[in-house]
């Protein structure tokens, strides 16, 4: 029997029993085996050509494959003899099997004009195949990373020698088969139709970068950069200069990749667990010696320096770059989304769900897994996964979407995670939460793409140059990369030896929302230094970035330092509360080395920017500080470990247990711990490490998320969300709703400055408040909350 509960249809439980049959509005229901053998203990076969997919015992997905063509399916033992025959997919039943696609049979690929008909995508999107291996649409193949030039053309790297052709020397002339391409829209219709080799003869190319120096790519063991000084779109000599070398490659899907250019002019990227040990620069032979292994870590382009950052907890892929510089990573086996705190501290993104935020919470497939967080599954639109694992079981891209052409709601806020084996890109909406992030999704469009296609196999989802979100479909059937060892050969590259592995293909797709226009595809290349300045206000983080990289490579004078000073000086903010113009000018003055050879008069200039309005400007303005004491005391006279921005704090904190000068916990009075209840106590973490060992403030400890039902009997009043007091031509506070209260604030010195009633969410009383940073306390029947907020002329 079923019934009807909100918009889902609730399933009773013998569903879950084999060869049972459901009768839903006169469609007979059986059950569903996908292409590894795997029963779909939460799918629906319809006999009318519907598939019914269950989460929790809801029904979430009805999906009609009206436009997407029928699949032919093809016996691997067809392919390859020595593969197992067998009727109905089958799954090795040892339990050191679990995990790896074991095939029995696998569908022929579409063309790419019939699987973009598989491709579905949220309300009021749409998509568009910009490049295919046809050759009438660039002819690209293999693409496994893409990124762009000032000119908006994409550069990509093609790779067919992945996962197992390994060979002793992987440069050109040493037989490998990978190239270096660019991929242009010369007649503007929306469609590639123009692909140059740049470079080729390389082994095993997993990543691209377009640098100051020039075009930046990884390769294991090396990562090579690569110049066209005379503009001809061809590698000036294809053997580049190795910048570094000693990078793992005996397992080929772990290592170096993900090139991605960060907001401090350093080149970010994420390595797996075959990650080497003796990374060196073989020109200076200097040794940087590190723990390299499952990690973010970043380098200088010109081979000067290279650090290992924050460690994951297992194979690292995924990479993303906030607009105000914060990181973001995915790894495998289930752990998709990961926030560096601090480098060398990265948090796994809590994802919350429950019946206040509208979500409905997904139960894990298998009860051996019941210990994995909600939502820490995908949401496949088709049972036709090519692995057998319910969750996520590799996160290749963790971009997040930094243009304006898409909703609000999206600016800086969602995080697109790739799920090749289950054919989709899922969208997690990311919010602030203490010294960290949190992560939700709506369960009613969880994908920005999803296709029903078996072989499609989207890898990279990153914004482009026009505003849109640009999605790289690998579309290989195989994308799993380890096999059954010892069942299945593996090759030399530790992957499962198969003859479905695809080379010969790639679609690019550009998702966009309907309401609003594409940016347009500027040319940087001949832009004048006030045209590079003036993109620094471009909505696109990409053209913010590709000027002030463009300003770097021209090098530095003395009139484009007083404009960039200029800039400082502004306090405006956008409708995200942010100034990227004063962090785009900020780090470019760094990226000159101003900020390390003459300390004495820039590191006034950036105490002055730890009070700006913005707190993208204040948190940059810390992290660019120069190594020196004058540094340590700015920090603690702007009394920064008390910013009303949690992300502040905890980075002024992080920056004073790395610079020289005296730190006595005494300075630090009061401070707040507001990282209570996380699983790590980050802000205490960094507190201790700088001297901080007892706290003096007698601010109360913030109480937990959820407020206590009573209060010595009475009745607590209830905080809808959270609670902020901003100072605008007197105080504001957002987020209560009660009768009548107190507001107690502190000064960054400790001293009580001010006491006054509270009602309604208004001050009844005006405090004549100097600029700079406050604490405060609300105390409404004995329910307190705590927090900071900032005094700006």
């Amino acid at each position: 029997m079923l019934f009807i509960k909100d918009r889902f249809i609730k399933v009773p439980f013998w569903l879950d029993l084999p060869f049972k049959a459901l009768t839903l509005k006169g469609l007979i229901g059986y059950p569903f085996f996908n292409e590894v053998g795997m029963f779909m203990r939460n799918t629906i076969l319809i006999s009318k050509g519907l598939i019914v997919l269950l989460t929790a015992g809801y029904l979430t997905t009805v999906f009609s494959q009206t436009s997407c063509p029928a699949f032919t399916y093809v016996k691997t033992n067809t392919v390859d003899p020595n593969w197992p025959d067998s009727t109905i997919p089958k799954w090795p039943s040892t339990a050191s099997n679990a995990g790896y696609p074991y095939f029995t049979r696998y569908t022929l690929p579409l063309p790419a004009s019939s699987a973009q008909n598989c491709v579905q995508l949220p309300t009021g999107f749409s998509k568009r195949l910009w490049a295919t291996e046809d050759q009438n649409m660039s002819g690209v193949h293999a693409l496994v990373a893409m990124n762009w030039d000032e000119k908006g053309r994409l550069w990509g790297v093609e790779t067919s020698d992945y996962p197992n052709r390994v060979l002793s020397n992987p440069m050109p002339g040493g037989g490998g088969s990978d190239r270096i391409v660019i991929l242009e829209d010369t007649d503007g219709d929306g469609v590639a139709d123009r692909r140059k080799i740049f470079a080729s003869g390389y082994n095993l190319l997993t990543g691209i970068v377009v640098t100051t120096n020039g075009v930046i790519v990884s390769m294991a063991p090396n990562i090579l950069l690569l110049k066209d000084d005379n503009g001809d779109d061809v590698a000036d000599n294809p053997q580049g200069q190795i910048l570094y070398t000693g990078f793992g490659r005996s397992d080929t899907h772990a290592t170096i990749s993900n090139l991605t250019y960060g907001l401090d002019n350093w080149i970010y990227a994420s390595i797996g667990y075959s990650a080497g040990t003796n990374i060196r620069n073989p020109t200076t032979n200097q040794t940087f010696s590190s723990s390299w292994s499952q990690r973010i870590m970043r380098f200088k382009s010109d081979g000067s320096a290279i650090e290992a950052q924050t460690s994951l907890t297992n194979n690292t892929w995924g990479i993303g770059i906030s607009e105000t510089g914060q990181i973001f990573a995915s790894t495998a086996n289930r752990d998709h989304s990961f926030h560096e705190v601090y480098p060398g501290q990265s948090h796994r993104t809590p994802i919350y769900s429950g019946a206040d935020q509208g979500y409905v919470p997904e139960t894990p497939v298998y009860s051996s897994w019941t210990s994995v967080a909600p939502f820490a599954h995908p949401h496949p639109i088709t049972p036709h996964w090519n692995i057998n694992n319910p969750g996520y079981a590799g996160s290749p891209n963790h971009s997040l979407y930094t243009a304006r052409q898409f909703p609000q709601k999206y600016w800086d806020r969602i995080a697109f995670v790739c799920g090749p084996q289950h054919h989709l890109v899922h969208q997690m909406f990311l919010s602030p939460y203490r010294s960290t992030w949190r992560g939700a999704e709506d369960t009613t469009e969880p994908n920005i793409f999803a296709s029903t296609d078996p072989s499609s196999a989207p890898i990279q989802a990153t914004v482009g140059p026009d505003g849109a979100l640009w999605v790289l479909d690998w579309y290989n059937y195989l994308t799993n990369h380890n096999g059954i060892c010892g069942k299945i050969a593996c090759g030399t590259g530790a992957a499962q030896i198969s003859p479905i592995r695809d080379t010969t293909r790639t679609r690019i797709y550009r998702i966009s929302y309907d309401a609003r226009p594409l940016d347009a595809i500027l040319n940087l290349s001949q832009a004048s230094e006030d045209q590079l300045i003036e993109t620094f206000g471009h909505p696109n983080l990409f053209w913010r970035l590709q000027a002030q990289r463009l300003l770097l490579k021209r090098g530095a004078n003395a009139g484009l330092i007083t404009k960039l000073t200029n800039i400082l000086s502004t306090n405006t903010v956008n409708d995200m509360g942010e100034s990227p113009q004063v962090i785009h000018a900020l780090r470019t003055l760094e990226g000159f080395g101003l900020f390390t050879s003459a300390p004495s008069t820039w590191v006034p200039i950036l105490k002055d920017l730890m009070l700006h309005p913005s707190p993208g400007v204040r948190w940059n303005a810390i992290d660019a500080l120069p190594n020196n004491a004058l540094s340590t005391t700015a920090i603690l006279d702007q009394g920064r470990i008390n910013d009303p921005n949690a992300h502040v704090r905890i980075r002024a904190l992080y920056k004073l247990s790395i610079l020289p000068g005296t730190k006595s916990g005494q300075m630090y009075t009061p401070y707040v711990n507001l990282d209570a209840g996380l699983p790590v106590n980050y802000s205490q973490n960094r507190f201790t490490a700088v001297g901080g060992l007892t706290q003096t403030s007698t601010l109360p400890t913030i109480p937990p998320l959820r407020d206590p039902v009573s209060i010595n009997g009475k009745n607590a009043p209830v905080f809808q969300g959270e609670i902020s007091v901003t100072y605008r031509n007197g105080l504001e506070i957002r987020g209560i709703n009660f009768a009548s209260g107190t507001l107690t604030i502190w000064n960054a010195k400790g001293i009580q400055v001010a006491r006054l009633s509270v009602a309604g969410g208004k001050v009844a009383e005006r405090a004549a408040l100097a600029e700079g940073v406050y604490s405060y306390t609300i105390n409404i029947q004995g329910a307190i909350r705590t927090g900071r907020f900032s005094v700006f002329e």
